[in-house]
């Protein structure tokens, strides 16, 4: 191993401690304030785009691996001429955004291929409603379609909108330009549209139990993918929801007015998953509340919930649920809270959905609903972002996040927000516009994650202390466990370095990573095939973990389990004992109901175990820990 001189091993040390300091999402914003307010001149984001990004001392450490920057981010451009205009609106359910770092709004511009697109052209001034406005739609330098005005949603704004995606070839992945002309002047927007991966839900309507009474759905949960298909940014027909025969689950031991039937009802939904992990989610419809007439809907963890069909804001629990799945926290007071992906409103408390400690939202410029009055709990979007259903042609006015406490009210009261557009969308796109990271940014891109398919940003790197076993933080050359004070240097784990994704706080094998990203091109992870283990089972009274069947399969799928500093661990070896991988997992020690007073929490007897790790070619023993102890 390269040996360093002293000026670099404090290099190095500065730099790595450094890093630690850095939160997992920070962003590089491709707007400045002026344009954040109004952009109207011409802007070419590609120029900043492809600065290389200088090398840092932590390249002294390890050799990164060939780095290919994510996609160039939408181009912007202005050709304003005597129309005022203010901006030609891509809206594929809100046209602007809201930087929670700044509380300013900015542009969208991480669009989907395949998906229903409204587009709004809005003028600093009322225009006159008698002229003649086309707009022209060109693919990849080809014209597509012509379209004419379909409303005049106010004095300032245009708008238009296929009558059928088959008009405008449905929406292919290419460059597009937005070509608007109107009285003899013309203005052009062009942006980029990217195929998603695909989504595949089991929806299960459940013949039930309540104290005897046995009732079935009505209908209503074959709609439930409405507002996953509005507010995800996933290509319509990629969206696969399945409609399941109905379970009958009408004996005793499932009656939903007890918690061992509630139980028994999550684990029969649960049994339907299959050996090769095919569904990210798996919802159950009951007609009715169970908990005797109490709980709106319930989970005992992935990748299962129960969803009640009667409720009206039905349509907005199921993306709720299918959001947590990609680490998205809750809006709510007392809920698992993500301060960085979605921030909840100021001051609201909960535990951190990663490490499940209790944690606090800081954000000043995050509002919630009910401070605003605005129905719910959740984030307000604001009525100038323009929240639209552009499949059910409506404009929803303010809103606030469907990741907040339910308003038992048409679930269209509820939307997705910029933050979560913008994650949902790196999962099932592979990068958004905003990750690019300028040669002025701190935030320096390294490459994707082999786990969670997400940027990784200045990473931190850690060991397991050969001596003690507990992971430690790289500081310098020479270190110290912080839990045996074992003395170490770096030439002894070189080969045994793990980093830390900044995206879903895996630690990742560095060697695995440098290989996968040496012959990662970015044009999409839908060819990112991999081979998984479901590990399943559970945890009785006594601690113990009693295995249910595992299973190994082969899947390009996007969810693992995020790596939290949870005492409990998945450890995986190769036939000579060299540890290659660790999987920490929370456990879900109670049932998280939904009541009509608001949401809690039900201990349980038995805690289930439900981890998707990769499973690596040179695994040998899987150990099940917790902390020291193999369970």
């Amino acid at each position: 191993m390269k040996k360093y001189t002293f000026l670099k091993l404090l290099a190095l040390s500065a730099a790595l401690c450094s890093l630690f300091a850095l939160t997992a999402c920070r962003r590089a914003t491709a707007f400045d304030d002026a344009n954040a307010k109004r952009l109207d001149i011409t802007i070419n984001l590609s120029d900043t785009a492809s600065e290389p990004v200088s090398d840092t001392d932590v390249s002294e450490f390890v050799t990164r691996p060939e780095r290919h920057l994510p996609f160039q981010p939408t181009e912007l451009s202005y050709l304003n001429d005597n129309l005022n205009i203010r901006m030609i609106e891509i809206n594929q359910g809100m046209s602007y955004g809201f930087d929670t770092d700044t509380g300013e709004l900015y542009v969208m511009e991480n669009f989907v291929a395949g998906k229903e697109t409204a587009i709004f052209v809005t003028f600093e001034q009322p225009f006159d409603q008698s002229s003649e406005a086309v707009l022209t739609i060109e693919r990849n330098g080809n014209v597509t379609a012509q379209l004419l005005p379909v409303g005049i949603p106010d004095d300032n704004t245009l708008m238009f909108q296929p009558r059928d995606m088959a008009d405008v070839d449905y929406w292919q992945a290419g460059a597009y330009s937005f070509i608007f002309e109107m009285d003899g002047g013309r203005a052009v927007r062009t942006a980029n549209f990217y195929d998603s991966t695909y989504l595949k839900i089991l929806a299960v309507p459940v013949r039930a139990n309540y104290s005897g009474r046995i009732v079935s759905c009505d209908g209503e949960w074959r709609n439930g993918a409405t507002m996953i298909i509005a507010t995800f940014p996933i290509a319509r027909a990629n969206v696969e929801y399945v409609l399941a025969p109905e379970l009958d689950l009408s004996d005793r031991r499932y009656d939903l007015d007890t918690d061992v039937g509630m139980f028994n009802v999550w684990q029969a939904l649960t049994n339907l998953q299959t050996r090769s992990n095919d569904y990210t989610l798996i919802i159950g419809y009951i007609r009715d509340p169970a908990a005797n007439g109490r709980a709106l809907g319930y989970t005992y963890g992935m990748p299962t919930s129960i969803v009640v069909e009667s409720e009206p804001d039905m349509l907005a629990t199921v993306p709720h649920e299918i959001a947590h799945c990609y680490h998205i926290g809750d809006e709510y007071e007392g809920g698992h809270l993500n301060l960085e992906l979605n921030p909840p409103p100021y001051g609201m408390s909960g535990r951190d959905i990663m490490t499940n400690r209790p944690v606090s939202a800081v954000n000043p410029h995050v509002v919630g609903g009910d401070r605003m009055g605005v129905r719910g709990s959740g984030s307000v979007i604001y009525e100038e972002q323009r929240a639209y259903w552009v499949e059910g042609g409506s404009s929803l006015g303010a809103v606030t996040s469907f990741m907040g406490w339910g308003t038992r009210a048409d679930s269209f009261t509820m939307w997705t927000t910029s933050d979560i557009w913008n994650h949902i969308y790196r999962v099932f796109v592979g990068h958004v516009a905003g990750d690019v990271v300028d040669a002025g940014h701190e935030a320096e891109y390294w490459g994707q994650c082999p786990s969670c398919y997400g940027n990784v940003f200045d990473p931190n790197f850690y060991v397991e202390c050969w001596q003690c076993c507990e992971f430690i933080q790289v500081t310098g050359y020479d270190f110290q466990c912080t839990e045996c004070l074992s003395h170490w240097s770096i030439d002894d784990y070189y080969d045994d370095l793990y980093m830390e994704c900044t995206s879903c706080r895996y630690f990742i094998w560095y060697n695995w990573f440098e290989e996968y990203n040496s012959g990662n091109d970015f044009t999409a992870h839908a060819t990112h095939q991999g081979r998984f283990i479901q590990i399943t089972g559970y945890i009785d009274d006594s601690g113990a973990f009693i295995p249910s069947p595992w299973y190994i399969y082969e899947s390009n799928q996007t969810v693992v389990t995020p790596s939290g500093l949870s005492e409990y661990g998945v450890y995986i070896y190769d036939s000579a004992g060299s540890l290659l991988s660790v999987t920490h997992f929370n456990l879900n020690a109670y049932a998280k109901v939904n009541t009509i007073d608001g949401p809690s929490f039900v201990s349980l007897d038995r805690t289930p175990v439900n981890v998707s790790v990769r499973f690596l070619p040179e695994t040998a023993p899987i150990v099940i820990r917790r902390g020291e102890k193999i369970i």
